[in-house]
């Protein structure tokens, strides 16, 4: 049996730093169910494994905490404190603690009879028991330098005795909530797909193309875009697999609005990996202005650029400390007015 306890969050769940643009609801959440009905999720089941419970009873303020949004009758059956947090495995320093707690229904009326939900609201504050959930994910935040992330997971390790936020960054500060989630129900992705982040390369890739491909205009420009985007997305596979990356993830798969492409682990530490590719000889690379943020805030950052695409397949690794020796080229803009 496993040391360490990996408990799955809902996706739209728990999140931070996402401007939420709809005309109304969609806020965190902030609880995944554990029962319902017939159905029990085997992985979240697994929150009764953790040996961080409190006796909840004897603190009548907490129980009244806990309970204070219930919209039927409920009862509180287990409540979780943890002292020790880490962020996609690194230690946060924190002074309070976070706290989750699993609520049944227990009203024989409702059609969510025996339904039993983990919760983990950001409101949640208890001095007796140095609980502020609101002060451990601001401080997360500040970990993730105040990006828009998700927390997709919750992770006890039975032997640190530290709890685990999952988190993945998905934006700038204040990314549209529509930009990063599809408003929608049930089956399938809630993630964005619509959307790619392509910059006017027209220019540059036509001659390389054609003098490979020949019959390129721009009718069928993009295709063979995306065809070198499938091509270099295989090779910085490849590259991330030689140097014994783990828990690869091709981010930009689900997300098409992410600033970075991968985002794996290397020597039990998070990186991530902007990927870029030319077919021409030249080493050149577009960033957005928040790409061109991220690398050079997050040292555990790269640009994977690929010239000569679909040929001699030239890799070229870019970080903060090198960035400054390609020269700058500004492609456009913005005015605003008052």
């Amino acid at each position: 049996m496993s040391h360490k306890i990996y408990l799955p969050l809902d996706t739209k769940s728990l999140y931070y730093n996402i401007k939420n643009d709809n005309l109304k609801g969609h806020t965190c959440t902030v609880a995944t169910p554990i029962k319902q009905g017939k159905s029990i999720n085997n992985e979240l089941n697994e929150v009764y494994r953790i040996p961080k419970q409190i006796d909840f009873q004897l603190s009548e303020d907490l129980l009244n905490e806990l309970t204070k949004n219930s919209k039927s009758v409920v009862r509180i059956n287990n409540v979780f404190v943890f002292e020790r947090i880490k962020v996609n495995n690194e230690v946060l320093n924190c002074e309070k603690s976070f706290c989750f707690f699993t609520k049944e229904e227990i009203d024989p009326n409702r059609v969510q009879y025996g339904r039993v939900k983990l919760h983990y609201p950001l409101s949640l504050k208890n001095d007796e028991f140095n609980i502020d959930n609101r002060l451990v994910i601001n401080t997360i935040s500040s970990f993730v330098f105040n990006y828009a992330f998700i927390v997709e997971s919750f992770e006890y390790d039975l032997i640190d005795d530290y709890l685990n936020f999952n988190v993945l960054i998905v934006g700038y500060n204040g990314i549209p909530y529509s930009k990063v989630f599809i408003n929608n129900k049930g089956v399938g992705s809630k993630y964005n797909k619509l959307v790619k982040n392509y910059f006017d390369i027209y220019d540059f890739e036509i001659i390389a193309l054609r003098k490979k491909y020949r019959l390129v205009n721009p009718e069928n420009f993009m295709d063979f875009i995306e065809k070198g985007s499938k091509i270099a997305n295989e090779l910085a596979l490849k590259y991330l697999n030689s140097i014994e990356a783990s828990q690869i993830r091709c981010i930009k798969d689900s997300y098409p609005y992410s600033i970075f492409d991968f985002q794996f682990y290397l020597n039990g530490h998070i990186n991530y990996c902007i990927l870029s590719f030319t077919f021409t000889k030249k080493k050149y690379f577009n960033l957005s202005y928040y790409q061109n943020a991220f690398l050079k805030t997050f040292s555990n950052s790269f640009l994977l650029l690929v010239s000569e695409l679909d040929e001699n397949n030239v890799i070229s690794i870019i970080d903060k400390n090198n960035i400054e020796t390609f020269s700058l080229s500004i492609d456009s803009i913005r005015f605003i007015g008052d």
